[in-house]
């Protein structure tokens, strides 16, 4: 067992506390966190063995995959999730589990070198850390030696160079700031995270060479309780075209549009519109707005932040749709 200990943290307003285990003291991390910020180098974490550019988990880091993906970019991504010893998450539903204290959620964006496509440029790691009953959220812009991050809390632009059909396209890649953070995962006054619920887990992974579901391959090494009912609702993979037009448009607007359209996200305020998929399509506020829906995604003003680039192909299947309705 490894033994944990707490410090309290406060980021941009945010105070929670994270749970670290006594292994980052062992990796010669900082032992004290300096009030107001979270750690300044990735590594103090300790997430990744060997050379951290080949983002090999360390042991305490699982990896975990998602049905329906915001899109950022045409970035790759890869995810984690770190939880204590001797805790579990625990089914509440189809929505989003509980997280024990000191779960993290780890999630590196990167993309593919256009020039040799076996490589990659990692450009940011997102850290979600769940301790004090709130989310903290902390952004690590990695380095061009790949081999470490540091924590930025402004924002940055970061001119990338990566394949688009036939060409090469460069794009201003934005890492959000502390803020933006806030406005897509705020719930109310909280935080929490947006993409991992059990309908978007519930699906088949590549686990030891073996196609598994991932929630039952969870029960069996641990992470999920097992004295739990297992979801039975699935959020579709917008880009299966075997899945009906009317799933893929409704899991593409609740993972990309939801976070902010829901009655407790930043657009409640101004509309009525609810993007989540287990909102049913009369109430969505869907049929009284496709133009406006349209509209925005074609300007490129939703999602609102997040992304320099139109997702050409989340349009089309959204058009393809709403022209369903009418």
């Amino acid at each position: 067992m490894i033994p944990v200990f707490k410090r309290v943290v406060v980021a941009a307003g945010i105070s929670g506390v994270i749970w670290l285990s006594q292994s980052f003291r062992e990796r010669g991390a900082i032992a004290v966190y300096d009030p107001g910020i979270l750690q300044p180098q990735l590594s103090a974490y300790a997430i990744f063995k060997g050379a951290p550019g080949e983002l090999i988990p360390a042991a305490g880091y699982e990896p975990y995959e998602l049905t329906a993906q915001l899109f950022s970019d045409y970035a790759q991504k890869q995810r984690l999730i770190h939880l204590p010893e001797n805790t579990k998450l625990s089914a509440q539903g189809n929505g989003l589990p509980h997280f024990p204290e000191g779960t993290i959620l780890v999630k590196t964006f990167y993309y593919a070198d256009p020039e040799a496509v076996s490589k990659r440029r990692i450009i940011e790691t997102r850290l979600l850390i769940f301790s004090g009953g709130q989310w903290t959220a902390g952004t690590y812009v990695w380095n061009a030696e790949q081999t470490d991050a540091e924590l930025v809390t402004s924002g940055k632009k970061i001119a990338v160079r990566h394949p688009a059909g036939n060409r090469i396209q460069i794009i201003a890649y934005e890492v959000p700031d502390q803020h933006e953070c806030a406005t897509c995962h705020g719930s109310g006054s909280a935080m929490q995270p947006i993409g991992p619920e059990m309908r978007n887990l519930n699906r088949q992974v590549l686990r030891d060479g073996k196609q598994v579901n991932q929630l039952a391959n969870w029960q069996e090494t641990g992470l999920l309780h097992t004295k739990q009912q297992m979801p039975t609702a699935k959020l579709a993979d917008y880009n299966d075209t075997t899945a009906t037009l009317e799933q893929r448009a409704r899991a593409y607007l609740s993972i990309n549009c939801a976070h902010c359209h829901r009655p407790a996200g930043a657009a409640a305020v101004r509309t009525d519109l609810f993007l989540h998929a287990a909102v049913s399509l009369e109430k969505s506020g869907i049929l009284s707005r496709r133009e406006k829906i349209l509209r925005k995604m074609e300007q490129g003003k939703m999602p609102k932040i997040g992304t320099a680039l139109v997702h050409d192909e989340g349009l089309e299947l959204i058009r393809a749709y709403l022209q369903t309705l009418e």
